[in-house]
């Protein structure tokens, strides 16, 4: 009878054991998606989109173009606002530093005189010169080349900063037993 009494005290102290790191997982998680909340008031997923979206078309809007400079402001200070706890703190911490090394790659290739400054609206940052382009090359193609080139450069960029996002939203917004092992 004492032990049938002894291994209903060691399942206890188990279940028991399990539930204390299980409290502390979910606290991790919760925390975790506090901070998600904090950074898609920086900037959400729709407005990568809209960001990648004009990029493609020679045009970077202003609203959207600083919010992903407010979003590297933070990376770069090492906000608060940014940090995340956990396992996973280290892994997501490097995804936001590819998207600031992104962003970096982004802001040499949109300069003076290939994309311009554009002050004839308040929505748009920036605008490729394509004028400016066809003047500077030999030939149609060679404009075409350039001004393709430089719209797929700045456009790949901006589909790496949105997958490198949707990664630390994946990672920040998991369960606590996924903790244990990793997702394909």
């Amino acid at each position: 009878m004492q032990t049938i009494i002894n291994i209903f005290t060691i399942i206890g102290s188990i279940i028991g054991i399990i539930a204390f790191f299980l409290s502390i997982l979910s606290s991790l998680k919760d925390y975790n998606l506090r901070k998600w909340e904090k950074v898609t008031k920086i900037i959400n997923i729709i407005e990568l989109e809209e960001f990648r979206k004009g990029a493609g078309n020679g045009i970077i809007y202003k609203e959207n173009y600083l919010k992903l400079k407010d979003l590297v402001f933070f990376i770069r200070n090492r906000s608060d606002d940014i940090e995340f706890k956990g396992f996973l703190k280290n892994r997501i911490q490097n995804k936001f530093i590819q998207i600031k090394e992104l962003y970096d790659e982004i802001s040499k290739e949109v300069q003076v005189p290939k994309w311009e400054v554009w002050g004839k609206s308040e929505h748009i940052e920036f605008i490729l010169d394509k004028d400016y382009i066809y003047q500077k090359t030999n030939s149609q193609e060679e404009g075409d080349r350039i001004v393709y080139e430089s719209m797929d450069i700045v456009q790949d960029k901006a589909n790496k900063i949105i997958e490198l996002y949707r990664e630390i939203f994946s990672l920040s917004n998991r369960l606590p037993l996924e903790y244990l092992y990793k997702r394909k």
